[in-house]
């Protein structure tokens, strides 16, 4: 196995660079434009880079992957975006990229990677075969926007084994579980909801999800609900589609149903949300420092949080 075909055997911190156009060639080469870089990569853009196997932005990056566009990448196996990258990933922008091969391990966005999974943009990326946006990614998957990603199974998600929890996972499609399936782990604090698929809509062969808004179910669990809407600010965005995702606006509104209605874990005092706020915010009324749904947490209008 080999690969970095932009970038490759870097042992320190990697930023403020556009990496792009780069191919990492060969049916076995991995990390189209990163390869086995061993520092902190972070405000690059990377874009447009490819891969034979896994990893066509970036493949065996162990180290923190912060504030990048990682955008219109592709590899034929797996991790179209990231792949086998197991330090934290988070703030960033995981768009259009692509897992291409018919008998591919899937991953559009990410594959593979097991670290923790936070604040990230991932949106409108393809798999072949599995986990449009996620596959296989087994660390934790939190506060992320999971939204117009497609695959033959699990639009949003396929097979990710840790705990999946304060997502907004939306408007993904498959032909089985258009927002997640078969993800074990626990599903908790979740929007699931315009998730698209003939077979599991919103979930398919997945851990029952508690605490959690999603759409049309009916099979119970702690705390969850099924509203017709999970009250958006703008869904559907200024262009009133909402299958061009760019533009769609997952806050929450005042007055959604999901507001106060998560399950408090120990991690969201000192915790944030996909906006660097609290995640855990007093602000319905209706009850006393309860998290929200999804990856958002709602702060009414005039008060400002003591993070931003």
């Amino acid at each position: 196995m080999y690969g970095g075909g932009g970038i490759a055997y870097v042992g320190g911190r990697i930023h403020s660079n556009t990496i792009s156009e780069n191919s990492a060639l060969g049916q076995e080469s991995c990390g189209g434009g990163l390869y086995l870089c061993w520092g902190t990569i972070e405000n690059n853009t990377v874009r447009a880079n490819s891969a034979g196997l896994s990893g066509g932005g970036a493949a065996y990056c162990p180290y923190t992957i912060e504030k990048n566009k990682i955008t219109g990448n592709t590899a034929y196996h797996s991790g179209g975006g990231l792949a086998y990258c197991h330090g934290t990933i988070q703030n960033n922008m995981i768009t259009e990229n692509s897992a291409t091969g018919a008998g591919s391990e899937g991953g559009g966005g990410l594959a593979y990677c097991d670290g923790m999974i936070q604040r990230n943009t991932i949106i409108a990326n393809s798999a072949e075969r599995d986990g449009g946006g996620l596959a296989k990614c087994n660390g934790t998957v939190q506060n992320n926007v999971v939204a117009g990603n497609s695959a033959r199974y699990g639009g949003g998600l396929y097979q990710c084994g840790g705990a999946v929890r304060n997502n907004t996972i939306c408007v993904n499609q498959a032909e089985k579980g258009g927002g997640l399936a078969w993800c074990n782990g626990a599903i908790l604090n979740c929007i699931i909801h315009g998730n698209m698929a003939p077979t599991g809509s919103q979930t398919c062969y997945s851990s029952g999800p508690t605490y959690s808004c999603i759409q049309g179910w009916v099979a119970g669990g702690t705390g969850n609900i099924a509203p017709p809407s999970a009250g958006f600010v703008d869904p559907d965005g200024p262009d009133d589609d909402p299958l061009t995702y760019g533009d769609n606006d997952y806050h929450l509104a005042a007055g959604s149903p999901c507001i106060d209605l998560g399950a408090n874990e120990d991690w969201m005092w000192q915790g944030m949300d996909h906006d660097g706020k609290p995640r855990i915010f007093p602000a319905s009324g209706k009850f006393f420092w309860c998290a929200d749904m999804g990856a958002y947490e709602y702060i009414p209008p005039g008060i400002h949080s003591l993070r931003a």
